[in-house]
């Protein structure tokens, strides 16, 4: 629950591997957020459509096949400019400030992580 009694903020997670989209969401909900996920850029889009506004942030894998995070961080952008976003990928290094800003992600989590660099890296997003 958040302080001023509302629901807690809920966090999609997009990753096309179930253990590790599995293991973000259990990190996420021992947060004491809501976490919702989807498998692929497509279910993100149906998840972003459906949520109605209640997504905030997301963590978006960048690799993905078919449409990838990217394509699922335009939808986010598209439906809910303000949304942090930050991507998931084991190339961070191939990410400069730049092209965050350019692709309007809020940061870069870098495989392999840890929960307590997820938890920094989401209550930054959240501005705990």
């Amino acid at each position: 629950m958040r302080a001023d009694g509302g629901p807690p903020p809920c966090v999609l997670v997009v990753d096309d591997e179930p253990p590790v989209r599995d293991m973000l969401a259990r990190a996420l909900r021992g947060m004491g957020l809501q976490a919702l996920t989807a498998g692929s850029a497509g279910e993100a889009l149906e998840a972003i459509r459906l949520s109605a506004g209640r997504v905030a942030p997301a963590l978006l894998d960048l690799n993905m096949p078919g449409l990838g995070g990217l394509a699922a961080l335009d939808a986010l952008r598209a439906l809910d400019p303000p949304a942090p976003a930050l991507l998931v990928t084991g190339s961070a290094d191939l990410l400069g400030a730049d092209d965050l800003g350019r692709i309007g992600a809020a940061g870069v989590l870098a495989r392999p992580f840890d929960v307590g660099r997820l938890r920094e890296a989401v209550a930054a997003l959240l501005g705990r």
